[in-house]
């Protein structure tokens, strides 16, 4: 099973697609005011991301 992950490159494919869902993520922060709630789910976001690496 692993090896079938591996050769389909489904690992890579799984990061990418964090992050464009992260990267879509902070678009939408963007749009809001300035808060600590904004600021939050902002550092939340680039924590998964981090993970994801």
């Amino acid at each position: 099973m692993l090896k079938l992950v591996a050769k389909s490159n489904g690992l890579k494919r799984t990061a990418d697609l964090a992050r464009e869902h992260s990267r879509r993520a902070q678009e939408a922060l963007d749009v809001l005011p300035d808060s600590p709630a904004k600021e939050a789910l902002s550092r939340l976001n680039q924590q998964v991301i981090k993970r994801v690496k």
